[in-house]
């Protein structure tokens, strides 16, 4: 018997085995040991069907813990999975990430077949299990922002993480453009075979759907189990998500320090879903993050185009300009100065290159040069 077969055999006995998720191709790749498990006739499984073999009840946590959101290291998630010969109870751990060679990411971990815990099935156990889980993402979602030098992309896989939690068609982030009276959706994810709606929303206007934008603009969620509970002054923006084969869905609003510019939502397409007090909780918590740190970016990128703004004003200006630092003895006197800027007109007055002396203190030689610097007629 050849040492693969071996090693298979073994874990086979020994109940355990090991996973792979690629989060770009949305696919599971399992050891043979769990596919004679589960009964299946391959070892490449893909999100949604993996999914399906959760038990329902605690689905949306142990999916959302199984290669959706990286991270979670260190931790053992149980839940069980759909066998051919009824429920197995699984421990499932993260133990690496990567990055594949198409650029996705991929996770490593490992599994463990146990006994039915007691009570494994209990409602309250169930809602605590799914509230930390909500609390690690969020805490995982804000460490990722603050990390990142690229928050578009964090952004992106925290809305697919969404999307595919909540079994969604779309997840997105749209802004309001004042000045045009229209919708500007800047991300969007779609599920597989599920259209994206990017350019439609951008072509709508504010004023089109005026109960949607002055509930939005008042700072109050949108949940809807149903496309029949929106009331009749609605009747437009009814038609507008049932072009987009819209069941379900929840948007919240975004806020900045003085005014809503946008809101997230979460768009169900293939069935109703009713929402509960957690989900809205949970996404309301995840998208303020966001905005958060959208508004953060915003913010540096704005200072540092005005930071660059005046450094080239004061760099090119034809006035002569430098920054000294005053050097003091132990008694407090004034005793010398160090030269620490100096913009281009003062290399042309004086023509000393700033190297000569930036940095130097003028007692030191820093003054020699400039003496010595051949300045125009009439130059002290």
């Amino acid at each position: 018997m050849k040492e693969h077969e071996i090693l298979q055999e073994i874990m086979r006995d020994a109940r355990i085995g090991w996973w792979q998720a690629d989060r770009k191709r949305r696919m599971f790749h399992i050891s043979e040991g769990l596919r004679d498990l589960l009964g299946l006739s391959t070892c490449d499984v893909s999100y949604e069907e993996f999914r399906d073999m959760i038990n329902p009840t605690c689905r949306e946590y142990a999916f959302a813990s199984v290669g959706v959101r990286g991270g979670d290291f260190g931790n053992e998630h149980l839940y069980p999975l759909r066998g051919p010969k009824g429920e197995i109870w699984c421990y499932r751990k993260l133990l690496r990430e990567e990055t594949a060679e198409d650029g996705g990411m991929l996770l490593t971990g490992y599994f463990r077949v146990t006994d039915p815990p007691q009570e494994a099935n209990s409602p309250e156990k169930q809602q605590i299990n799914d509230l930390l889980y909500r609390l690690n993402s969020i805490s995982h979602t804000l460490l990722s922002l603050l990390k990142t030098n690229d928050p578009d992309v964090v952004i992106d896989k925290i809305l697919t993480d969404v999307q595919t939690m909540f079994h969604g068609g779309r997840a997105y982030i749209i802004e309001f453009d004042r000045e045009r009276r229209t919708h500007d959706c800047t991300y969007e994810v779609t599920a597989e075979n599920v259209t994206a709606e990017q350019d439609l929303v951008n072509s709508l206007s504010m004023d089109e759907v005026p109960w949607w934008t002055r509930r939005i603009e008042n700072g109050n969620p949108i949940i809807i189990s149903s496309l029949d509970e929106l009331p009749d002054e609605a009747f437009r923006e009814k038609e507008v998500l049932a072009v987009q084969d819209i069941k379900s869905l929840i948007a919240v609003p975004l806020a900045s320090r003085d005014k809503v510019w946008g809101y997230a939502g979460i768009d169900i397409v293939n069935e109703p879903r009713t929402w509960s007090g957690e989900d809205y909780q949970w996404f309301a918590s995840l998208m303020n993050i966001i905005s958060l740190c959208i508004e953060l970016q915003r913010s540096e990128r704005e200072a540092q185009s005005e930071r660059t703004y005046l450094e080239g004003l004061y760099r090119h200006m034809p006035l002569g300009y430098a920054r000294l630092q005053m050097l003091r003895d132990d008694a407090g006197e004034p005793v010398d100065f160090r030269i620490l800027d100096a913009n281009y007109a003062a290399d042309k007055i004086s023509g000393v290159f700033r190297e000569q002396y930036i940095g130097t203190r003028l007692r030191a030689g820093a003054r020699h040069a400039l003496l010595h610097a051949d300045f125009p007629a009439g130059v002290r």
